[in-house]
């Protein structure tokens, strides 16, 4: 009779083991789906396509310009939607025109595609009207939509005051598992801004 009781335990343990199992799975929060921005599947593919980018100087200037090229022709199809960019200036560079400084660097998020990280630095000298100034924040991320226009040099200082940090447009390898890449000074005529949360 003892035997029959423990056996007649063991299967009820073995029920709510079971229960509680299923319980706990179900009541697990889902982890949240990571969707690679459209900039880095089209970095990523670049980067396949001209696996010598770090040759030497010369191809590698060359590689360069070959992106700025490519990024000049893609940037109006949404490559930048997904990314917030932090606003770090605004500025009237002439009477009644306004224009933003986003930034984006490196260390405030790195993005994944398989098991390659990428790091971005740029910068957006945004082009904005009067009502878009009465609605941001400084210091704030925003997702932007707009009308991609050219790439700054030097020049950047017509629209702003303040400093730029990424001039150039270069990819880089620092670590085995890591490109950090320069996208360079974009100029946009920002149309609308949405705050990231």
């Amino acid at each position: 009779m003892g035997a029959k009781t423990f056996q007649k335990n063991e299967r009820k343990l073995i029920y709510l083991m079971a229960i509680i199992f299923c319980f706990c799975s179900c009541t697990q929060p889902k982890q949240k789906e990571i969707i690679t921005p459209k900039i880095i599947l089209f970095l990523s593919d670049f980067i396949e396509k001209n696996p010598k980018w770090n040759q030497n100087d010369i191809v590698s200037k060359q590689i360069s310009d070959s992106l700025q090229i490519l990024l000049s022709e893609n940037l109006n199809k949404g490559l930048l939607d997904s990314i917030p960019i932090e606003l770090s200036e605004v500025n009237e560079y002439e009477s009644g025109k306004y224009a933003i400084n986003l930034e984006h660097w490196a260390e405030t998020e790195i993005y994944k595609k398989n098991d390659i990280e990428f790091e971005l630095n740029f910068n957006i000298i945004g082009l904005i009207n009067d009502s878009l100034v009465k609605n941001i924040q400084q210091n704030s991320k925003y997702y932007i939509k707009g009308n991609f226009k050219e790439f700054l040099g030097r020049n950047f200082s017509d629209y702003i005051s303040g400093s730029v940090y990424t001039p150039l447009i270069q990819i880089e390898k620092p670590y085995s598992d890591r490109y950090k890449i320069s996208l360079g000074i974009m100029l946009f005529d920002i149309k609308d801004m949405n705050i990231s949360k």
